[in-house]
């Protein structure tokens, strides 16, 4: 997949014009130095992944949002392609109903603590 480092550049400023904070806000909220955030909006250099983490988790926006403008695209059907799959290699290691739901039950309050 080719990165267009211009347009990334464009989404991250229109995500700090929305915000309405400066390079510097950014920098400190997200430990990212100023002069990389400069050279990503610029389009000289692409957020590395643990950047891309902290700007997205800052701004609420997916990695693909910013470096492609699009939205990942997940259907209905793939999540319960991927539960079925899931239930059944459970079910096969000897798990019952009842462990799955209260694996279920863990990994969501999991998810809720550290998605806040």
């Amino acid at each position: 997949m080719n990165i267009d480092t211009s347009l990334v550049g464009k989404r991250l400023q229109m995500l700090i014009d929305e915000k309405k904070i400066t390079q510097t806000n950014l920098s400190k909220e997200t430990g990212i130095s100023q002069n990389a955030i400069s050279n990503y909006i610029n389009g000289n250099r692409i957020p590395d992944a643990k950047a891309l983490i902290k700007l997205c988790k800052f701004f609420s926006t997916s990695i693909d949002w910013l470096l492609t403008g699009k939205e990942a695209t997940t259907t209905n059907s793939d999540i319960l392609d991927e539960y079925s799959e899931m239930n059944n290699e459970l079910k096969k290691k000897g798990f019952t109903g009842k462990d799955i739901k209260d694996l279920l039950n863990a990994i969501e309050k999991f998810y809720k603590k550290n998605n806040q």
